[in-house]
């Protein structure tokens, strides 16, 4: 899978809700939660995270479930979502070109 960075406002993933996250979903109507672990950025105004390489190639709408309101102190009592639709694209294949370097 390829890193995806996401920039916006209060799109940090916090909260205990259990719809807190962020998920991929396709055309189709398949789920795919993103884990906590994928995560590698997570901060009020940019996210970074891990997309499945087992995702197939395609558009696909992302929320983000979040409770954070903007003040770390606290937090929303009702989760916000935020989508957006995000093209998904095949992975690159290994080498090219021809042997040799003909």
């Amino acid at each position: 899978g390829a890193n995806l960075t996401l920039t916006g406002k209060n799109i940090k993933v916090v909260g205990d809700d259990p719809s807190v996250g962020i998920t991929l979903t396709d055309g189709e109507g398949t789920e795919t939660r993103i884990k906590a672990g994928a995560i590698g950025l997570n901060q009020p105004s940019k996210l970074i995270f891990l997309v499945p390489a087992s995702l197939a190639a395609g558009d696909y709408t992302l929320t983000i479930t979040t409770q954070f309101g903007g003040n770390s102190n606290s937090l929303l009592k009702t989760p916000h979502a935020l989508t957006q639709t995000v093209h998904v694209a095949a992975a690159e294949e290994e080498g090219g070109g021809s042997p040799g370097g003909v």
